[in-house]
C-alpha cells in the first residue's frame, strides 16, 4: 500500500530538487521492474 503524507511546510530551492530526484529515481525503478529489466533498475538507485 502506497500512504501518502501531507504537510503544510513550503519547500526551499534543494528539497524541490530533492524531492525530483526521488520521484524520477521512483519513475525509472517502477518502469525497468515492470520490464524485467533488474539490473538497470538496481544502477538507478546507485
Amino acid at each position: 500500500t502506497q500512504q501518502y503524507i501531507e504537510s503544510d511546510k513550503s519547500f526551499t530551492g534543494n528539497d524541490v530538487a530533492v524531492r525530483r530526484a526521488q520521484h524520477k529515481t521512483i519513475r525509472k525503478v517502477t518502469e525497468d521492474f515492470h520490464r524485467l529489466s533488474f539490473n538497470t533498475a538496481i544502477s538507478a538507485l546507485m
